[in-house]
């Protein structure tokens, strides 16, 4: 079995606290859409796709940005 190097660890833990923060992220929007709803004087069938725009978006902006540094690696831009 392949001994984890600190590097791995480092890793591992960017990713697991990068999940934690779409999710908590994903949480808050869920939270928060009713008050704002009610604030803007918006249905609610409007405000469902608000959500899905904004977690495509989000989703969207991590795929770019993941790709990019796949592209670039360690090299500064």
């Amino acid at each position: 079995m392949k001994d984890f190097t600190r590097n791995d660890i480092f890793v591992s833990l960017g990713v697991s606290f990068s999940m934690l923060m779409v999710t908590l992220d994903a949480s808050i929007v869920d939270v928060a859409i009713p008050t704002l709803l009610e604030y803007f004087d918006v249905d609610s069938g409007i405000g469902s796709r608000i959500v899905l725009v904004y977690l495509i978006a989000i989703t969207t902006t991590t795929l770019f940005f993941g790709q990019i540094s796949d592209l670039f690696g360690k090299k500064k831009i």
